[in-house]
């Protein structure tokens, strides 16, 4: 494994020329939570409708508040991920989308 001094700049991880980008949603609702998870996680075997809806909401307004930072960008991939994403209603995935 290599290590950048101060004075090399650190390697991108992607080519900078690529106009794809790719969006992790982290949901950070989970059954149970397991002892080794480094995850922002919530524990919830039911998620309350109310707390999904302000869940998704805020995710909608932070990806509108950097959208600016993408201009020019594809959008090649939405990866759901974190706790477990199953506990979403089919409507709240659709909506981020």
């Amino acid at each position: 494994m290599s290590s950048s001094s101060p004075d090399q700049p650190v390697p991108s991880p992607r080519d900078a020329s690529d106009p794809t980008v790719g969006l992790y949603i982290h949901i950070p609702f989970c059954e149970r939570i397991c002892p080794y998870c480094d995850f922002a996680v919530v524990a919830a075997r039911t998620l309350a409708p109310a707390v999904e809806d302000r869940y998704v909401a805020a995710m909608r307004k932070e990806i509108e508040a950097r959208s600016p930072d993408f201009t020019n960008r594809t959008l090649a991939t939405v990866y759901f991920g974190g706790c477990t994403p199953s506990l979403l209603q089919p409507e709240s995935p659709a909506r981020l989308l």
